[in-house]
């Protein structure tokens, strides 16, 4: 069988009725009618009866329908072409009732063969080009080699009648027409078992029509209908196919079969308006040769596509716009699909709609889902640089390389301008600054100047703001006062916001050097301990030192140190006064202590004198002296023995015996004594003077002295005399002392 119709490109549904060409022949006389047509049927139930055909494919002849080959002795004409059922027998159009439109029928093509005169015409090459619904199927045409048999099965010639040409099969509704029809056949005698034909198409015996035929199927009601996207019109078009196609069907159009059926319409292409939007029943039903069908359709009516388009807000660049945010349509139709475009024809698609990057006019095009109706409408997409900046300045900064002194400046004076260096309007302008909110006492920043005074900052407008701020403690050991401010404003919805610099193309935090003083004290202070208790001081006794180290400035210090140059002294120690961060802070004092053990030296001086030193690495260096004074005891003895010497050993005391005097010196006191001497008014004391003589120290041989008894001694019976010692201590008066010996 030949399936030529699985390969039609636009199927189109239809309705159908069928009767045999006899309606052709049939009279005016309506009563006449089904005589005849009885009468011809089975006239053409018995052309060609007892003949077969034997059907082969063959290869098509080149034929160039622009330049036909001539047919000079087309005396076989094929003058009608019908679709049959598979056993060849003509289709009765009621037996389709109830067929959807588009099923295939398995049938086969017979064509009515016309003979004039005595032809001797057999085995025929035939060959079309077939069309579905106008649309031709395939590159090449069909072709076949088509046998006639007799009923002994022995080649014959054409005869008039009706023969089978192919198998086929016809989808219900479809029109089937045959164009470029050419056939050729072999002439003369047939021998009986000759089934082939012509090899070539050079044969006079041709025929060629261009135009074909139609090919005779049953009738089928079938319509189109589009509707109108500005209006309720519906236009309708007939698309019937079938019956003898030298008949003109008529047409009854019923728009909406709710209100009962009937004629509201007979042209074959009419238009319609409803009255409203809705979903209709139509019908169309087609008579031809007194054979009727229907066809019945939903036809749903649309109002006219409604697009209304909301420009996006603007945004500012890099920020992009959505166009396909629900929002921008708010308001259409429903049942819409929306596509985008950068032209107003909608030839050139926008790349990325959910994310317009450029400012500029689009285009919304809105299709209905289901009438396919389309409306395009602008769209306006606002995108710009939105820009502002902050410059901040110390009114009261010092010079490059100064520091501003708080003792005499204690308030940083800042100003505040604004300005919008992008390409939109901003509102809702708005500073802020830590260094005026809390923890800081929190200050407010005057507006100073507004521009032209209203509430929008407008493009290469400057506004100006000012405040205070008190130096702090915490500013003072910073060393500076460093901060920076946060300008915002919104434009279409977006906010911008700029760091406040020194110039508006920079974001340089401001920064006041803040003079520094740092201070560090110490006092050193000291007392003797009289450990035996004398009220004097003794070699190794010991004075304790307590160092009192003080921040006097106003910046912490670190690293502290204390030192004593004083030979002896224990390092210094710290005691107490740091909170545990190991720095001197501002009006903190550390206490460190030493001892030191007294030196003879410092009782001869009669004090202990030395200076402490404090340092940090921030400050210079402190330094306090502390005198202890040492009690004093200057103080000598002198013990002074005589040895009486029997000269002459005659045990009496004689003129000229002599008698030797020792004199023992012993320092009593405290202080190293020097020049020591001793004299004595009855004998020349020799020896000395004794240049230092220590406490405690005694001297026993350094001063001598003789005498020689003299008469009035002897007589006197004793002889008595004092010997004095002076010593000089390094303080005060000389201290003497006498001793007598008799």
């Amino acid at each position: 069988m030949d399936n030529l119709s699985n390969c039609q490109l636009k199927p189109r549904p239809r309705s159908s009725g069928f009767l045999d060409r006899a309606y052709k022949r049939m009279s005016t006389i309506d009563y006449l009618k089904p005589i005849l047509s009885l009468l011809l049927f089975l006239q053409i139930a018995t052309v060609g009866f007892g003949q077969t055909t034997i059907i082969t494919p063959v290869t098509p002849f080149p034929i160039d329908p622009n330049n036909p080959p001539g047919c000079n002795q087309n005396n076989v004409t094929i003058i009608q072409i019908q679709f049959r059922d598979t056993n060849g027998d003509i289709i009765d159009p009621n037996d389709l009732d109830g067929t959807p439109i588009g099923t295939p029928i398995d049938g086969e093509i017979w064509a009515d063969f016309t003979v004039s005169g005595q032809s001797n015409a057999y085995n025929v090459h035939i060959q079309y080009d077939l069309f579905f619904n106008g649309v031709q199927q395939g590159s090449e045409p069909v072709a076949n080699c088509v046998v006639f048999k007799n009923a002994q099965n022995q080649t014959v010639r054409v005869e008039n009648g009706y023969y089978k040409l192919s198998d086929f099969s016809w989808n219900y509704g479809d029109e089937v027409q045959i164009q470029n029809l050419y056939y050729t056949w072999k002439t003369g005698n047939p021998n009986p078992n000759d089934e082939s034909c012509p090899t070539g198409g050079g044969n006079s015996q041709c025929f060629f029509s261009g135009e074909g035929l139609t090919v005779y199927t049953p009738l089928v009601s079938n319509f189109s209908f589009e509707t109108n996207c500005d209006d309720l019109s519906v236009q309708f078009t007939q698309l019937v196919t079938g019956g003898d196609p030298e008949f003109v069907p008529t047409y009854s159009w019923d728009f909406d079969t709710s209100n009962g059926i009937g004629t509201d319409s007979s042209d074959p292409n009419p238009s319609h308006t409803y009255p409203t939007a809705g979903t209709y029943t139509v019908r169309l039903t087609a008579t031809k040769e007194g054979i009727t069908k229907y066809y019945e359709q939903q036809v749903t009516v649309y109002g006219p596509v409604s697009l209304v388009v909301n420009n996006p807000a603007g945004v500012c660049s890099p920020a992009t716009v959505d166009l396909t945010a629900a929002a921008i349509t708010n308001g259409s139709s429903s049942d819409l699909t929306f596509t985008y475009w950068e032209d107003d024809q909608a030839n050139v698609p926008l790349a990325n709609p959910g994310a317009v990057g450029v400012a500029g006019t689009y285009y919304i095009k809105a299709t209905h889902d289901f009438s396919g109706c389309e409306v395009i409408q602008p769209v306006v997409v606002t995108i710009g640089q939105c820009s502002i900046a902050l410059v901040k300045e110390a009114v009261n900064a010092p010079d490059p390389g100064d520091c501003l002194d708080p003792t005499t400046n204690p308030t940083i004076n800042y100003t505040f301008t604004v300005t919008n260096n992008g390409g939109f309007d901003l509102s809702n302008i708005q500073i802020s600054d830590p260094l005026f909110e809390a923890p800081n006492p929190v200050v407010a920043l005057t507006l100073s100047d507004n521009g032209n005074g209203d509430a929008v900052l407008a493009v290469n407008e400057t506004w100006i703001y000012t405040a205070s701020y008190t130096i702090t403690p915490t500013d003072i050991q910073n060393g500076q006062v460093q901060n920076q401010a946060t300008v915002s404003g919104e434009a279409f919805g977006n906010t911008v916001q700029d760091l406040s610099g020194s110039a508006t193309d920079n974001d340089t935090p401001t920064v006041v050097p803040i003079c520094q003083n740092p201070v560090i004290n110490i006092l050193k202070s000291g007392v003797f301990n009289d450990e035996n208790n004398d009220t004097y001081a003794d070699e190794g006794e010991t004075i304790s030192y307590t160092f009192s180290v003080s921040n006097g400035g106003d910046v912490s210090l670190t690293n502290i140190t204390v030192t004593d140059p004083l030979p002896g002294l224990s390092t210094p120690t710290y005691q107490s006064g740091d909170d545990g961060d190991g720095i001197l802070e501002v009006g903190e004092t550390w206490v460190y202590t030493a001892t030191y053990s007294v030196t003879q030296a410092d009782i001869d001086a009669g004090q202990v004198d030395n200076t402490a030193t404090a340092d940090s690495d921030e400050s210079e260096i402190d330094t306090d002296s502390e005198t202890v004074n040492l009690a004093q005891n200057a103080s000598i003895t002198i013990e002074k023995d005589g040895t009486y010497e029997d000269t002459n050993l005659d045990g009496v005391a004689n003129v000229g015996d002599k008698i030797t005097y020792v004199f023992t010196v012993e320092n009593t006191g405290n202080v190293t004594l020097t020049d020591v001497m001793v004299t004595d008014p009855l004998v020349t004391v020799v020896g000395g003077p004794i240049a230092s003589l220590a406490p405690g120290e005694t001297d026993n041989t350094t001063f001598t002295a003789e005498y020689l008894l003299q008469q009035s001694d002897i007589n006197a019976g004793t002889f008595t005399n004092t010997a004095t010692v002076t010593g000089t201590p390094p303080v005060g008066a000389d201290v003497t002392d006498d001793d007598s010996d008799t």
